[in-house]
C-alpha cells in the first residue's frame, strides 16, 4: 500500500503552514492596497512608468513624412526649424525662445512660415534665463500640456536650437512628459556660415514605446 507523502506531515507542521499562508495573504493584501492608494494619489507617475521613453532607436535618420502631429522647437535660428517643418509637415508647432532679440526674431519667422503652410502655432514660451535648464524643462512641459489639450498625443521636441542648457532642459521636459526628442545634424558650410541643410538628417534621440 502506497502512503500519501502529505500524511507524513505532523499536525504542528500543518498548523505552521496554515499560519504562513495566512501571513503571506495578508502581506499581499497590504501591498495591493498600498499600490492602489499610491496610484490614486500619484497617477502621473504611474502614467510615466508605462509611457517612459526607450532608447532602442537612438540616432536613426528619419525619412520625410508626418511622424508627429506637433513638433516643439528650441529656437536660436529659423532655417533649421523651417527645414524640419517642410520635411515633416506637422499640424501644430510650439516654440521656445530666449529674451535675445535674434531668438525671438527667429521664432517669429518660424511662426509666419508655419502659418503660411496651414500649421497652427501656439503661445511662444520665453525663457528669462536660457542658462537655466530647469526653466527650459518647465516651459517645455507646459507647452506639451497645451498641445495635449488639443487632443494631440503624437508630439516631438526638437532640441537642435538654443543654448546647450536650453536643449538639456527641453530634453528632460520631453522625457518626463513621455514624448519623442529629435536632433538635426548637418555639416557646417563655412562659406555660407550656416549648416548645409542639403546634407542634413533628422535623428531620433528617444521615443516612447
Amino acid at each position: 500500500m502506497t502512503m500519501n507523502p502529505l500524511e507524513w506531515l505532523s499536525p504542528p507542521i500543518w498548523d505552521a503552514l496554515d499560519k504562513f499562508g495566512t501571513l503571506l495573504g495578508d502581506i499581499m493584501l497590504v501591498l495591493t492596497l498600498t499600490g492602489a492608494v499610491w496610484g490614486y494619489l500619484r497617477p502621473e507617475k504611474i502614467r510615466r512608468w508605462f509611457t517612459r521613453n526607450r532608447f532602442s532607436n537612438v540616432g536613426q535618420p528619419l525619412r520625410e513624412g508626418r511622424y508627429w502631429d506637433a513638433i516643439v522647437f528650441t529656437v536660436s535660428h529659423a532655417d533649421v526649424p523651417i527645414w524640419v517643418l517642410d520635411r515633416h509637415n506637422p499640424r501644430h508647432v510650439g516654440l521656445i525662445a530666449s529674451t535675445a532679440p535674434e531668438s525671438q526674431s527667429a521664432a517669429e519667422a518660424i511662426r509666419q512660415h508655419a502659418d503660411r503652410n496651414g500649421m497652427q502655432t501656439h503661445e511662444l514660451q520665453i525663457l528669462e534665463d536660457p542658462d537655466d535648464p530647469n526653466e527650459a524643462k518647465i516651459k517645455t512641459k507646459a507647452l506639451i500640456e497645451q498641445l495635449r489639450h488639443y487632443g494631440l498625443n503624437s508630439i516631438a521636441v526638437d532640441v537642435t536650437g538654443g543654448k546647450v542648457p536650453m536643449s538639456l532642459g527641453a530634453f528632460m521636459g520631453a522625457e518626463e512628459s513621455g514624448v519623442s526628442t529629435l536632433y538635426v545634424t548637418a555639416p557646417y558650410n563655412a562659406e555660407l556660415k550656416k549648416p548645409d541643410l542639403k546634407k542634413a538628417d533628422i535623428r531620433c534621440i528617444s521615443k516612447p514605446e
